[in-house]
């Protein structure tokens, strides 16, 4: 919409807090300025003042015209032509005389176009600048200096130097926006200058097409933000919603002091302390100066209420700083209050109830007031909440204990749940064990409390079905679950294991001569006891015996062991003893068929291994017998007859 005057628009909505103005002209084309609201749209904005090229109307959305524009048919200005290089038309241009009241004036702003984003990198661009004239604290003046540029650098901000492409950071690209018409737009910036307060200054707010008439450029500028800020302070409660109350002991206050610029060399100001409060007493002790160092241009101090304990009206607080601003006195403060914290105190509902049975849900609801909330609750089972379902399993007291926010402050209260005479239900069970294999074993239980001496009732898995006792004849390690039950329908299971534990015997032996065998214990390695029977009524304990045979023959050892479980197995195993060794080698035989000392071989006894080898003259073999039984007849290899006449061995 369009104001009723260029001074409306400067004065009413584009400057805010510091400045004072006059002097406020308009150059263009009365269509081509006016307000905006921002709010609902992607300009970066909430509302403003708009200068343009063109027409007001044409910014807002949706962007479906890629050159929308109005030529005016106005002149251009000539400093946006000194600068673009190019002739200027349509040229807005907003001036006015300001006083700042500290030493910097700023403002924020968005420069938009229809020119983006196919004129990037052309020679033809939309020109705009904020030129500022007035004294430079740095030195000299400022003449017709711009100060639309792109922030920490001197460039100033146009369609080349801030788009897709360049500071890309900066730049948003409008293309099928909904809220805004132009195709493309900075994000808010801001135009800022170090200025001498007191002193009169004079800005030129301008914007021109460059080339031609056509296609829209327009700069967003933002309402309240042509400021000079001056020196403030401010308040920031960490604790609560608000900034201005307090509790003792709760959080704290930090009261910000601000410069608009920060100073070159240390400056101090005074602070004036008042209020119902006693400083250092009802909250920390605050100082009556705050120091800015070189280069800073805030500085907070904490202000921190002390708990007392004490019941007592509401006390004030008030934080004044005092300043000449050009001429004007002027006073800035903020206003505290610090309030009591009432004791903390809790109830729990219902404190007490009556059961038979256990393991009832019950809810407990523990209360709080006083102290400050949100408060955290606690109970002494473990569980945390202002409503907990405890489930009793005897007579119990269940304690809540209650922390608030800020103060740490704690209270407790108790609910009891009273089960007069009942005593817990116990099953009692025999330990895990361990048997041997083919043997029972009597598992009995019995239990402890409960409901109902008589309705007790104890049942078994492994379809064992219901008592007291039981004979398992388990084949392997088995797990056997029982469960008591009382009157009340409380039950209790355990588990009993019974394991079986089977253990293995074997052995080896080996002869040290025909009659003396050493005995090899080859069991399994749970074996603790050895019984061996050497099967001539001699027997041994020992793991691996020594036994020296009386007489020749075929004897059965006997080895039985046992483990530590108790369980045994028992080997049985043949074992010969042989007779004292002799050999005798007949020094001849006759091979002749006449049935007389037909065959040859070794005569003896106390051997367990035979071999025999019979050689012809030139070493080759022509008989071999490893069988004490299987002599040579005098027949070579093919089984003819070798010798024909009697033969007498050398």
């Amino acid at each position: 919409m369009a104001p009723s005057s260029p001074t409306d628009i400067v004065q009413n909505v584009l400057v805010g807090s510091g400045v004072t103005v006059n002097n406020v002209t308009f150059n263009g084309a009365p269509i081509a300025y006016g307000t905006f609201n921002g709010t609902n749209s992607n300009i970066g904005l909430p509302n403003g003042v708009i200068i343009t090229t063109g027409s007001r109307g044409v910014a807002p959305g949706p962007n479906s015209i890629a050159s929308a524009g109005v030529d005016n048919g106005v002149v251009g200005d000539a400093t946006l032509t000194a600068i673009s290089g190019f002739e200027t038309y349509d040229a807005s241009v907003l001036e006015f005389d300001f006083i700042p009241q500290s030493g910097q004036i700023s403002f924020n702003y968005v420069f938009a176009s229809e020119e983006y984003p196919e004129f990037v990198g052309q020679i033809y661009n939309d020109v705009f600048a904020f030129f500022i004239s007035g004294p430079n604290p740095g030195g000299s003046n400022y003449n017709n200096a711009n100060i639309a540029i792109i922030p920490g650098t001197s460039t100033p901000v146009a369609i080349n130097n801030v788009n897709q492409i360049s500071y890309t950071n900066y730049y948003v690209d409008n293309t099928g926006g909904q809220t805004v018409q132009y195709d493309g737009f900075t994000k808010p910036m801001t135009a800022q200058a170090n200025v001498v307060p007191c002193e009169t200054y004079h800005i030129k707010i301008c914007i021109a097409d460059a080339g031609d008439g056509i296609y829209d450029s327009a700069v967003f500028l933002e309402a309240l933000s042509f400021s000079s800020a001056t020196n403030d302070v401010i308040a920031t409660v960490t604790y609560g919603n608000n900034n201005s109350l307090l509790y003792e002991g709760c959080g704290q206050a930090n009261i910000k002091f601000t410069k608009s610029v920060a100073t070159q060399v240390a400056e101090t100001f005074d602070v004036t302390i008042t209020g119902t409060a006693i400083n250092g007493v009802d909250y920390s002790q605050f100082p009556t100066q705050v120091t800015f160092q070189p280069g800073d241009t805030v500085v907070i101090v904490p202000l921190v209420p002390i708990f007392d304990g004490v019941t007592e009206p509401n006390e004030t607080v008030t934080i004044t700083i005092t300043q000449d601003i050009c001429g004007t006195i002027v006073t800035k403060e903020v206003n505290l209050t610090i309030t009591n914290v009432e004791p903390l105190v809790v109830t729990v509902s219902p404190d007490y109830t009556s059961y038979i049975c256990p393991n009832i849900p019950t809810p407990l609801t523990a209360t709080a007031t006083g102290g400050i909330s949100p408060y955290t609750y606690t109970w002494d089972n473990g569980l945390v909440g202002q409503t907990v379902t405890v489930f009793p399993q005897q007579t119990t007291t269940y304690t809540v204990t209650v922390t608030d926010a800020c103060n740490s402050q704690t209270a407790q209260a108790q609910a009891l749940i009273d089960m007069p005479g009942y005593v817990p239900l116990e099953l009692i069970t025999p330990p895990d064990t361990t048997i041997c294999p083919g043997d029972s074993i009597l598992l009995f239980v019995s239990s402890r409390g409960g409901e109902g001496d008589t309705e007790i009732v104890f049942s078994w898995d492994n379809n064992l079905g219901n008592g007291s006792s039981k004979w398992v004849k388990p084949s392997g390690l088995t797990v056997y679950t029982v469960t008591v039950t009382d009157s009340c329908g409380t039950t209790v299971t355990k588990e009993i294991v019974v394991d079986v534990l089977p253990t293995n015997a074997n052995f080896s032996y080996f002869y040290l001569e025909n009659r003396k065998v050493k005995f090899l214990d080859e069991s399994s390695t749970d074996v603790i006891n050895w019984y061996w029977d050497f099967g001539d009524f001699n027997t041994s304990t020992e793991q691996n015996p020594l036994h020296n045979y009386a007489d020749t023959g075929l004897y059965r050892v006997t080895l039985i062991v046992e483990n530590q479980y108790g369980c045994t197995d028992t080997i049985i195993k043949n074992v010969r003893a042989y007779p004292d060794y002799t050999l005798y080698v007949p020094n001849a035989f006759t091979p002749n068929g006449d049935d007389i000392n037909e065959n040859f071989s070794g005569l003896g006894q106390g051997f367990i291994n035979y071999e025999m080898y019979i050689f012809n003259r030139w070493g080759e073999p022509i008989f071999k017998s490893t069988d004490y039984a299987n002599r040579w007849d005098g027949r070579d290899k093919s089984g003819h007859r070798y010798l024909r006449k009697a033969f007498t061995f050398t």
